[in-house]
């Protein structure tokens, strides 16, 4: 599956991922600990995870969780080995159709850190 390939790439990116996404600073610190957290976001059906892919390399990640009526909040990374390729605005605009033409979906939040220019960048370059 996808586990070791995330786990992977979460353990080389760790400390740039949790200055931003906290959940990464100590939870998902074994192979099994993301398969685990993998296996229960199946368990939410309304929860989206996409890879981010280059062909058949991860490169990141995007998730949509459902928020209120018609809204959903959007997180975003991209490992910092695969930063300025503009992997995280093409996966952003594709997430932005998804959520808006297949779920209906009327607004999306993406809360961004102020001292994350990257995710400043994403959110005005995919519309988010």
């Amino acid at each position: 599956g996808d586990a070791p390939e995330l786990y992977r790439l979460l353990q080389t990116n760790r400390d740039s991922l949790k200055r931003f996404l906290p959940i990464y600073e100590d939870g998902l610190s074994s192979c099994e600990s993301v398969k685990r957290y993998l296996e229960t976001d199946q368990s939410f059906p309304n929860r989206y995870r996409f890879g981010i892919s280059d062909g058949a390399v991860l490169v990141g990640q995007q998730t949509l969780y459902p928020v209120g009526n018609n809204n959903g909040e959007v997180t975003t990374w991209v490992a910092a080995e695969f930063s300025g390729n503009d992997y995280a605005a093409r996966a952003g605009k594709l997430l932005v159709e998804f959520a808006f033409d297949r779920l209906g979906f009327t607004k999306l939040i993406s809360h961004v850190d102020i001292r994350n220019k990257a995710a400043l960048k994403l959110v005005l370059d995919s519309g988010l």
